[in-house]
């Protein structure tokens, strides 16, 4: 929040610019859809930006979305990081923050 209470957006970046490849971004989707996951948003945040995101149709971003039981969607995302490591290659320092820990 900034100063006068409104919410402030968040600040947009390439993913390499944040130690992301792109090509992990897409091969993350090109997954998501060769399993048949029915995705009605995604964005993709390190250190503070938004280096990916997108809606799938009929979803948008001025569409008021409901949220139940949020923690459920976390974990939903903590049990997919596995697999964007497998397949997005070790190269693509998307574990690169855990490893050096």
């Amino acid at each position: 929040m900034n100063m006068t209470g409104t919410l402030s957006p968040l600040p947009r970046s390439l993913p390499e610019e944040q130690g992301i490849r792109s090509t992990a971004v897409s091969a993350f989707l090109d997954r998501i859809k060769k399993l048949n996951i029915e995705l009605h948003s995604l964005m993709v945040l390190r250190h503070g930006h938004v280096v990916a995101e997108g809606w799938w149709s009929p979803y948008r971003p001025e569409l008021p979305h409901m949220l139940f039981s949020l923690s459920k969607s976390f974990t939903a995302t903590a049990s997919l990081l596995p697999a964007l490591y497998r397949y997005a290659g070790a190269g693509c320092g998307c574990g690169r923050y855990q490893r050096n820990k």
